[in-house]
C-alpha cells in the first residue's frame, strides 16, 4: 500500500510536514494545492518523497518571492521528484474555490487535479523510486 498526501491551503504545509524524512508517517508521494504558512524549516529534510507544488501567481499568501525559496530548497534536495507549477493570473485556493462557470478559473482547477493525479501515479506506479521503498 502506498500513501498519497494531497493538501489545499493549511494542509498543503501538513503534507509537506508529513514528507520529512524523519516523519513516521510515511508518505509516499505528496501533492501541495496553493499551500500556506510554508517557512523554510518546513522543507528542509525531505530529501526521499516526492513533492508537487501548485500556486496561483496572485496568491494573496504565499507570494512568488516564498515559493522561489521553497522551491530552491526542494530542487536541491529532490532533484527530478519536485514539480512545480505556478497558474498565471489564478488566486489562492484556485484549487478548490475557482468558478466552474468561468473557463480559465474551471481549467485551473481542472488542470492542478489532472497534473496532481499524474504526478503521483508516476512515483506510486514506480515502487524502487518512491520513500518508503524497502523500509
Amino acid at each position: 500500500d502506498k500513501i498519497i498526501a494531497i493538501g489545499f491551503c493549511w494542509g498543503g504545509r501538513y503534507v509537506l510536514l508529513l514528507s520529512k524524512d524523519d516523519s513516521p508517517a510515511r508518505v509516499d508521494v505528496a501533492v501541495a494545492y496553493h499551500p500556506s504558512f510554508v517557512v523554510n524549516a518546513d522543507v528542509e529534510g525531505i530529501t526521499r518523497t516526492p513533492v508537487a507544488v501548485f500556486k496561483g501567481d496572485q496568491d494573496d499568501i504565499m507570494d512568488d518571492a516564498a515559493l522561489d525559496e521553497i522551491e530552491k530548497i526542494l530542487r536541491g534536495q529532490l532533484g527530478d521528484k519536485l514539480f512545480v507549477k505556478r497558474y498565471k493570473d489564478a488566486v489562492h485556493g484556485f484549487a478548490v474555490r475557482g468558478d466552474d462557470q468561468q473557463p480559465r478559473e474551471r481549467g485551473f482547477k481542472e488542470d492542478a487535479a489532472n497534473e496532481g493525479i499524474k504526478f503521483a501515479q508516476k512515483w506510486v506506479s514506480n515502487p524502487t523510486s518512491v520513500s518508503s521503498a524497502g523500509v
